[in-house]
């Protein structure tokens, strides 16, 4: 293991026995010392009540669960990834657009 400063890793997988289920893995690693998260427990709370974090990653740690959440099979919903290639044929077709009217010598319209 390589020593590291409180690198919290919130791991994924599919359950080994082939069950519809995604298994979590929380793993914290300070220095050369790695904790693990034993369980999670539910508390009753009030409506309207304000829900407190039970964890806080930071950017890097969270791309290392999307990185595990993909590689168990895990992906957006079809309306998130429908989204996202909208935006994404939107520039496409901008930038061609961009281009087309540039070799034609003309003002792109807004």
């Amino acid at each position: 293991m390589i020593p590291c400063d409180n690198l919290t890793r919130l791991y994924c997988r599919r359950d080994p026995f082939g069950r519809p289920k995604y298994e979590f893995k929380i793993l914290q690693m300070s220095g050369r010392h790695e904790m693990t998260v034993d369980k999670v427990e539910f508390k009753e709370t009030t409506a309207g009540a304000s829900i407190p974090s039970f964890l806080t990653l930071s950017a890097h740690e969270v791309q290392i669960l999307m990185d595990s959440l993909w590689e168990a099979g895990a992906r957006p919903s079809t309306a998130v990834a429908d989204i996202a290639h909208e935006k994404a044929t939107e520039k496409h077709l901008n930038d061609m657009r961009a281009i087309a009217f540039h070799g034609l010598k003309m003002e792109v319209p807004k």
